[in-house]
């Protein structure tokens, strides 16, 4: 090979052109031997399949001639003679930089969207995983499991391939999220360092990123009290551009923090003003000084002042959000109750998760029929998670019918599964799809079909799903369902183990499968395990009502009557259920013959029964 380049090239070029083409056969050998895993990982693939001695050598044997015909070329070494000291070092180090380098070069080339062979698949195939990371990041933040987004993020970072951790717009994103997650903020705060740090060295962004990260870090830094260090950087960007309102805002909100309340007033006030205000304005002094002239003339503008807000509402920020709106005493009290600022002052509470403080703003707005679809989305939001699912209803039906966003579909979807509208639901379902395919809506619509006995539907909706996301649990176990109505045994048991095997947090999904198993007389170990977890999760009287049934399939008649007996006490306002729970378990009693443990039974069954006539004038029994 090496004669063969030698007749075509000069020795430099020789050389140059041999490395270039062993870093290529290189790449294709790992990438074809290789299928993700760690280094070591990769090393003992690549030895076990007999590629790494091959690569190992075709890279040392191009590297030794770079070496050499360098070495040849370079005019501090004298033949004969062995380089030493700094001529040696600069040397080594220029020859270093040169083949690495070279190899990103190489690379690159092979990585662009138009390239071909094994290395354009590996880029097309990290691609394709990046965006799947994202996706199913939106959708668990949509969940409110935020340790689920956080680590489907956290992997992007870790695709090989894409360099994401190279690009500082990746570590902005990042640093946003962990704000919206709530006390994370030491992790935001080095996210937004890192895309600085990424900056600093070079790495391309345009100016309004580098912009943003600035103000985000200093708000950050603002925000955890460390006043003097925020205030430091808003002067800088303020002396930058005396007339940059948005400067103004952040060093006048920092000032207010600081305690200096006089010299923020005009920072802030001034803040709402358009650049060509301060047009022929030498200094900070005259700024003041037309202020007070022109005070009760100029009106103030909402919108300026909202986008300075919304902007901390992206930095999850809401703390400085209510110290402009309810301490600095800036806008007029018309303007506070203005929607505008009503608004984002409901979402400021609704990422505190302060569901309630957030309805107390909006609702009286809300009656008056004037408000925005927005305002009903945001309210049909707080509404839902706090369970009132009449207000929750008709908030986001309002709100539906202005708006096109893929996840208003799906929390009216799931409201009308609350309210077993399961057409409706289904239809909404589908509607959030044509959006934005997600395997939260792909799910609702196989629960939806399922309640209506539509098991092939059903089916289809979860094999969706489950391509969507193969580790969401409830659709395990809405596939175990469905799989044991069509009395498809393995593919439930199967189904069934999956879910098992994803930590579930579907308890109600999991007291049902453990119904069905038990019904259908198919692997009580797996309903015993069902609703263990499923009690684990939520201790419910239900649950242990089920449990009480599965073990008494099993033989364990005295563990069958001490399940029942919990769950005498926790059905109190469920009479019927707790009649048919406990003419099971005295059954067993009587043909256990075992009188303390009937005495039990009808002791806990007698309580429940008074307690209940009682409506209230009995505490709950307690396990």
């Amino acid at each position: 090979k090496s004669a063969t380049v030698s007749a075509q090239f000069s020795a430099s070029d020789g050389a140059a052109l041999m490395y270039q083409e062993v870093i290529q056969r290189s790449c294709e050998a790992i990438l074809q031997d290789c299928r993700g895993g760690t280094v070591e990982e990769a090393v003992k693939r690549m030895k076990e399949v007999g590629s790494y001695d091959e690569v190992k050598q075709n890279l040392r044997e191009s590297i030794i001639s770079i070496f050499r015909e360098r070495l040849r070329k370079d005019t501090a070494a004298v033949p004969g003679k062995p380089l030493k000291g700094q001529a040696r070092d600069d040397f080594v180090s220029s020859t270093y930089s040169y083949l690495q380098l070279t190899a990103a070069k190489v690379l690159d080339k092979q990585m662009r969207p138009d390239a071909t062979g094994e290395l354009a698949e590996a880029v097309a195939a990290a691609r394709k995983e990046a965006s799947r990371c994202a996706r199913l990041a939106y959708e668990a933040e949509l969940l409110g499991n935020w340790t689920r987004a956080a680590h489907l993020l956290q992997n992007r970072f870790l695709i090989q391939g894409l360099s994401l951790r190279e690009d500082p717009m990746e570590w902005l994103s990042f640093a946003k999220f962990l704000a919206r997650c709530r006390d994370r903020q030491q992790a935001a705060e080095e996210a937004l360092c890192q895309a600085a740090r990424l900056m600093g060295a070079g790495k391309d962004a345009s100016k309004e990123t580098a912009l943003e990260v600035e103000l985000f870090l200093a708000c950050l830094v603002l925000d955890r009290g460390r006043y003097e260090e925020a205030i430091a950087v808003f002067e800088a960007k303020h002396k930058e551009d005396f007339s940059s309102p948005t400067a103004r805002f952040y060093l006048g909100l920092a000032l207010f923090l600081r305690c200096r309340w006089e010299e923020s007033r005009s920072y802030l006030e001034s803040a709402g003003k358009p650049r060509e205000w301060f047009q022929g304005l030498p200094d900070e002094r005259a700024v003041v000084d037309k202020l007070k002239a022109f005070r009760r003339m100029d009106a103030v503008n909402l919108h300026i002042y909202a986008e300075y807000l919304e902007q901390l509402l992206s930095f999850g920020l809401s703390s400085l959000v209510f110290t402009f709106l309810d301490q600095t005493e800036i806008l007029p009290e018309e303007a506070i109750n203005s929607e505008v600022v009503v608004l984002v002052d409901a979402k400021a509470s609704a990422l505190d998760r302060n569901y309630r403080a957030a309805l107390s703003r909006l609702e009286p707005f809300l009656a008056t029929g004037a408000a925005s679809h927005e305002a009903w989305m945001l309210a049909g939001e707080c509404y839902l998670q706090l369970q009132d699912f009449d207000q929750a209803l008709q908030a986001l039906q309002t709100a539906v019918s202005g708006l096109e966003d893929p996840a208003l579909y799906i929390r009216l979807g799931s409201v009308l599964l609350v309210k077993k509208r399961w057409k409706q639901a289904r239809d909404t379902f589908l509607r959030s799809i044509q959006f934005k395919p997600t395997a939260e809506a792909w799910s609702g619509v196989a629960y939806a079909e399922l309640r209506s006995d539509a098991l092939g539907p059903s089916y289809e909706a979860l094999c969706e799903a489950n391509l969507l996301d193969n580790e969401r649990c409830d659709v395990w176990a809405l596939l175990c369902l469905v799989h044991l109505r069509t009395e498809n045994w393995d593919a439930a048991d199967q189904a069934c183990r999956q879910c098992l095997s994803l930590n579930p947090q579907c308890d109600d999904l999991l007291v049902e499968v453990a119904t069905e198993l038990h019904r259908k007389d198919r692997q009580l170990s797996l309903a015993e395990a069902c609703t263990r977890v499923a009690l684990e999760v939520k201790d419910s009287g239900q649950g242990h009502g089920v449990l009480a049934d599965v073990l008494a399939s099993m033989g364990k008649a005295e563990a069958s009557v001490l399940e029942s007996q919990t769950a005498l006490k926790m059905l109190v306002e469920q009479p019927d259920l707790r009649k048919v729970i406990f003419g099971k378990a005295l059954k067993i009693c009587q043909e256990l013959d075992d009188k303390p443990l009937t005495e039990a039974l009808h002791a806990c069954q007698k309580l429940a029964e008074e307690q209940y006539t009682g409506r209230g004038k009995t505490p709950p029994l307690v396990q």
